[in-house]
């Protein structure tokens, strides 16, 4: 047991945090609109279901690239993940998150709940499939300021602009979309 155990327990909780951090870099890269992180992020012979029914990540790209052109901005926010291990190269997942998303003149918020399974290949932890479920949705009744400081002195919103990938996703879309969702795009 001891040296092997240490070394066990060890490198159960490197899991541990490995798979934390994917859902952390799912929920980063989503807000940035970030699609080759959030790819990177899933097996390579990821299943990609409706309306791609299709397998792999350019598969899972083309999901995504169309998926997240429903909202503009987005803030994701995880709030709780429980991880279980089968073995040292399989676990499935629970998290609860947070998600908020502008959708022209409106936002939404999210409370979902993702069922996951991760695969370790080559030493690195990956989602083999990612299942979220709404708890509830619901409208902010006030639209949250997007360009105005609060205080004179404070600096103003500067997210999602610091993310060089957001401005860069969306010029690839008509700029008809793009003020569908947004009442000030991000240039």
């Amino acid at each position: 047991k001891g040296r092997n155990d240490v070394e066990h327990r060890l490198a159960r909780l490197e899991a541990y945090r490995e798979i934390e951090q994917l859902a952390a870099r799912y929920a980063l890269a989503m807000d940035a609109r970030d699609l080759d992180t959030l790819v990177s992020l899933y097996a390579e012979d990821v299943k990609v279901g409706a309306p791609i029914n299709g397998t792999g990540r350019e598969a899972l790209r083309e999901w995504f690239r169309d998926n997240i052109t429903t909202s503009y901005r987005t803030f994701h926010a995880i709030t709780g993940h429980v991880i279980e291990f089968k073995d040292d190269n399989h676990a499935r997942g629970i998290l609860h998150a947070h998600a908020e998303h502008e959708m022209g003149d409106r936002w939404e918020v999210t409370v979902y709940c993702c069922t996951d399974r991760y695969v370790r290949k080559n030493g690195k932890w990956f989602f083999a499939s990612r299942r979220g479920q709404p708890f509830y949705r619901r409208d902010f009744p006030i639209f949250p300021r997007i360009d105005a400081p609060r205080r004179p002195e404070s600096p103003g919103v500067r997210m999602p602009r610091e993310f060089p990938t957001f401005s860069q996703f969306w010029k690839q879309f008509p700029k008809e979309l793009v003020a569908k969702l947004t009442r000030a795009p991000v240039e």
